[in-house]
């Protein structure tokens, strides 16, 4: 039994640890000795070896040395400040920081306790900035020693001793903010593990919240990786039926799939998780619509599908306010108009929603709870797209059922809000029955100075002159196409339709494409061919005074 090489080999390392902690504790024998005597500890040359000793590659005989330079300072021997200070200074030269770090742990609770003895509530003295907390400062200047750190979070959240472990979020908290929320070189790995450690530990505090809102402000270079904390969260929230965590990730997680489609990134995993947590977090439908829904015009063609499969189980879900949902189908108009024939899943998919839009009577109200709650505050607030979008679901929830508070907003917006809100505005004119409230849309639009309205008002006219059965907005918004010729891409659908018009056999409105020519004419000079041409014609069929004087002041003399 002996002879096996197994148990020599483990009973060399037993002796090893023996001889080493004897070894070591022989020095600190002395050091305690000689301080009680009256001796400077920077003066003792038993001390020098210790520290020496500290920075060892061996990492038996750094934390041993480490585990002694504490008994001293839980001895009263050494002052815990100096110790602190000299251990985090030695992090420039020790070769390995596991001593170290392990060492500078258990101060902290050493300086836990003797606070708490005071019976004054424990704030943890440190930050990450000055002065600056010793796990900081590890993770500074030894960036690649995170895997050490993290393991000390985690046995300081765990401690056997119960009052370290409920102080446990106060003695962390500056390593997860330096972690999570502050610039550094840090891996993406370490971010995920502390992101983790914040929800195993620290779920009911606000500091979740708090790490959240903070992924939500990071740039693009880090992108992917918020999406991963975020769906940790999600997931663990999911997994541990925690309601409010649910609606927080939901609302994260959809604040995020614009910035995925914005860099063509596949949304289609983050998408099948957010519909698990809106599968729960019912009060968070109709913000996820009007949140999205700017999305689906700008939405790369391979990725449209995922999207609008998205929309079509949340509206199943019949828990979003109707407004919203014509949101999405306005978004929808410049796909459903292109038509790609390689597209027709998508295609097939955008007509479910359609037809869920056109068949859906009762408005959801429940955007109001979450508007109440501090928490969701604090993670809307950190982007504004969520911002906006949570105040345009409530805003269509109490606005639906009263037309003449919507006329008096849509009349009150400065054009400036207008590129914020166009879909918003849009949905007001393809889905409410009250005319006051379509022509006042209709001019919103009209004047609207968004990116996206030269472009998507002329199918959204069109699509709602098929289906429109007042002749008070039908008549408006005829008079509003040719305003859409500001972009030239749309001059070939305006003049198709003027011509359908002026060929429909009516007299009035024959003379109404004529006046709408002339129009087209002001918006864009490059039709001026086109405005003679139908003066001539319909001035040889009608002999109209009214045409004879416009051909007159039109042709150059």
């Amino acid at each position: 039994m002996d002879n096996d090489p197994s148990t020599r080999s483990k009973t060399q390392e037993m002796k090893s640890a023996v001889l080493v902690n004897s070894r070591i504790f022989k020095l600190v024998e002395i050091i305690e000795k000689k301080i009680k005597a009256g001796h400077a500890d920077k003066d003792l040359e038993e001390m020098k070896q210790l520290r020496e000793q500290c920075g060892s590659e061996d990492p038996l005989v750094s934390v041993t040395s480490c585990h002694g330079l504490v008994y001293l300072v839980k001895s009263f021997i050494c002052p815990l400040a100096n110790t602190v200070t000299a251990l985090v200074a030695s992090l420039f030269s020790v070769k390995s920081v596991t001593g170290v770090t392990d060492a500078l742990t258990e101060l902290l609770v050493v300086e836990l306790r003797s606070q708490l003895t005071t019976e004054s509530p424990y704030s943890c003295p440190y930050n990450t900035k000055t002065p600056l907390h010793p796990l900081v400062a590890v993770l500074r200047r030894r960036p690649h020693a995170w895997p050490h750190v993290l393991n000390q979070l985690s046995s300081l959240c765990t401690h056997p001793d119960n009052q370290v472990a409920s102080h446990s979020l106060e003695l962390v908290r500056p390593v997860l903010v330096y972690v999570l929320m502050e610039a550094n070189d840090l891996p993406d790995s370490c971010r995920l593990q502390a992101f983790r450690i914040v929800t195993a530990h620290f779920s009911d505090t606000d500091f979740l919240v708090e790490a959240l809102a903070s992924c939500l402000c990071w740039g693009e270079g880090r992108l992917l990786e918020a999406v991963q904390l975020v769906t940790a969260l999600g997931e663990a929230a999911v997994a541990g039926k925690h309601g409010l965590h649910v609606s927080l990730s939901c609302l994260a997680l959809g604040a995020l799939v614009p910035r995925l489609l914005q860099s063509a990134v596949s949304p289609q995993p983050t998408l099948q998780l957010l519909a698990r947590l809106a599968a729960t977090a019912a009060n968070t439908h109709s913000t996820l619509l009007a949140l999205l829904a700017d999305s689906i015009p700008s939405c790369p063609a391979p990725h449209l599908h995922h999207l609008l499969a998205f929309f079509v189980d949340l509206l199943g879900r019949g828990q979003c306010s109707l407004d919203c949902t014509w949101m999405c189908v306005s978004a929808l108009m410049p796909w459903l108009a292109s038509n790609p024939s390689h597209l027709h899943q998508a295609l097939h998919t955008a007509t479910l929603i359609v037809s869920h839009a056109s068949a859906a009577t009762s408005n959801a109200s429940t955007t109001a709870t979450l508007i109440g709650n501090s928490a969701v505050a604090a993670v809307v607030s950190a982007d504004p797209r969520l911002t906006q979008a949570i105040h345009l679901a409530r805003l269509s929830e109490v606005l639906r059922g009263d037309s003449s508070a919507t006329l008096k907003w849509l009349k009150s917006l400065p054009l400036v809000t207008m590129d914020q809100i166009h879909q918003y505005v849009s949905a007001l004119l393809i889905s409410r029955s009250e005319t006051e409230v379509k022509l006042a849309a209709l001019e919103a639009l009209t004047r609207s100075q968004a990116p996206m309205a030269t472009t998507h008002n002329l199918t959204l006219m069109l699509y709602q002159l098929a289906r429109e059965r007042q002749p008070v907005v039908q008549l408006a918004l005829l008079q509003a196409l040719p305003s859409t010729a500001v972009e030239k891409n749309n001059v070939l659908g305006v003049v198709s339709t003027l011509e359908a018009l002026r060929q429909s056999g009516s007299n009035q409105l024959s003379l109404l494409a004529v006046e709408l020519y002339r129009q087209l004419w002001l918006s864009q000079e490059r039709c001026y061919p086109q405005l003679i041409g139908v003066l001539h014609q319909n001035y040889e069929r009608d002999q109209d005074p009214w045409l004879t004087h416009l051909l007159q002041v039109c042709e150059p003399g």
